[in-house]
C-alpha cells in the first residue's frame, strides 16, 4: 500500500524537515566577513543554511580568510588556521537525530601544485568539528574528524537535544561550506 502523498510506502518512514532551514547564523570570532572575498561576492553567513541551490556558489557561505589557532585551542591539530566557526540558532530545543555537511569540493579536493610551498599540496579542510549546545549550555562535541572529510557530502547520525549547532574547519587554504541540515 502506497501513501499518495509521498509515494511511498505506508510502512517507511515519511521524510522529515530541516530543522536548521533559515535560522539565524552568527559568526563565532574571530571568524568575520571579508568585504571583498564575502560579502561582494554574496557568498554570507545565511548562505549556510539557505536551502537554496545547494553546491553551487550561490549558496556558499565563505568568509574570505583564515585565522592563525594557537596551540591551546580546540583544534584537533594545533597551530593550523581556522577557516571558519559558524553557530546556528535553532531558537527552540530540538532532538536531532543527523545532521549534514555539504562541502562540496572544499572537502573532496586535495590542492596538488608540487612547484608551489608545501601549505599549497595540503587539503582545503584537514579536520572539522560539529558542536551542539547541552542542557547546561555549554558547547559538546557532537561529531568531530581529524583530517579532511574526502568526500562532498558527510551524514552524522546523532542523538542529541539542542537548540544551537556549531560548525567548525581546520586547515591551510581558504574554505567554506555550501550547507548545513539538521534533522
Amino acid at each position: 500500500q502506497y501513501n499518495p502523498l509521498w509515494g511511498i510506502p505506508t510502512n517507511q518512514e515519511i521524510p522529515y524537515s530541516n530543522i536548521a532551514l533559515k535560522k539565524p547564523v552568527n559568526l563565532i570570532p574571530p571568524t568575520y566577513q571579508s568585504q571583498i572575498y564575502c560579502i561582494n561576492r554574496g557568498y554570507t553567513k545565511e548562505k549556510l543554511n539557505d536551502g537554496v541551490n545547494k553546491m553551487t556558489s550561490i549558496s556558499l557561505s565563505y568568509p574570505g580568510g583564515f585565522w592563525w589557532d594557537p596551540a591551546n585551542s580546540l583544534s584537533p591539530y594545533p597551530y593550523q588556521y581556522k577557516l571558519f566557526d559558524y553557530e546556528i540558532d535553532l531558537v527552540n530545543q530540538y532532538d536531532i537525530n543527523q545532521v549534514k555537511m555539504y562541502w562540496g569540493y572544499f572537502g573532496a579536493i586535495v590542492a596538488n601544485t608540487p612547484d608551489k610551498p608545501w601549505w599549497h599540496n595540503k587539503p582545503y579542510i584537514n579536520a572539522w568539528r560539529l558542536w551542539y549546545k547541552d542542557s547546561n549550555n555549554n558547547w559538546q562535541t557532537a561529531s568531530q574528524y581529524p583530517n579532511i572529510p574526502y568526500e562532498e557530502i558527510t551524514t552524522k547520525d546523532l542523538n542529541i537535544t539542542t537548540n544551537k549547532l556549531r560548525i567548525t574547519a581546520w586547515g591551510y587554504h581558504w574554505s567554506g561550506i555550501f550547507e548545513l541540515e539538521a534533522y
